[in-house]
């Protein structure tokens, strides 16, 4: 095969992966922020990063390792009493956690080491777009650190699934659909790693039929 057959390829395959979001590894990422009564809940430029949670599944959504940290804010260094009971996260916890660069490497340094192989999955955008800018805060290179890891928005795919099938929801909130569908939340509601495990048991939920929705 030739250099240049085989750069072909290459693209060609990396074009496929693009258009289909099947890997043979996932990582389920969900994050907590600082944030304020009545204030847009998903205002990733405002808000700062105060708990990263992650799952690392295999093709079939089986959880394979998990990672969890609390984040110390840099400038919303005092979180609102809203915050505390959305939560459950304290001032201390975060006072006494590293800084978004510290739990970013220490995330990365978890991440498997075949990174083109694995899918960044969230519920929503919110998270994908919430460590960019932190990381761009930080002069942290995100693209470069993730070797351009795909990310795939499992809320767009779970709803596109759910109205296929008639299935309509009240509220799109992943505690809420993950009830509906007769599952059995991991823990309290907004926190990091409970809310990534709960994304998992979603799309495990629904199976192989996730992948026809992109």
């Amino acid at each position: 095969m030739t250099n240049s057959t085989q750069k072909w390829l290459n693209q060609l395959s990396e074009r496929y992966m693009i258009l289909n979001w099947r890997r043979p590894f996932y990582v389920f990422v969900d994050l907590e922020a600082t944030c304020w009564e009545g204030a847009c809940p998903f205002d990733y430029k405002r808000q700062e990063v105060i708990e990263i949670g992650a799952v690392f599944t295999n093709g079939d959504f089986d959880e394979l390792s998990h990672f969890a940290s609390f984040v110390r804010p840099a400038h919303n260094t005092t979180l609102t009493e809203f915050c505390t009971k959305l939560t459950g996260i304290t001032q201390s916890a975060v006072d006494e956690a590293p800084t978004f660069g510290e739990v970013f490497f220490d995330f990365l340094n978890w991440l498997p080491e075949s990174r083109t192989m694995t899918c960044f999955a969230s519920w929503g955008d919110y998270d994908w777009k919430g460590l960019r800018f932190d990381c761009e805060v930080s002069a942290i290179d995100f693209k470069g650190e993730t070797f351009g890891m795909q990310h795939v928005n499992i809320k767009k795919r779970v709803k596109k699934w759910c109205l296929s099938k008639n299935h309509f929801h009240k509220s799109w909130n992943l505690g809420h659909v993950a009830i509906e569908h007769g599952l059995i939340l991991p823990g309290k509601q907004h926190r990091a790693l409970n809310d990534a495990r709960a994304a998992v048991m979603v799309v495990k939920d629904i199976g192989d039929e996730i992948f026809n929705f992109d």
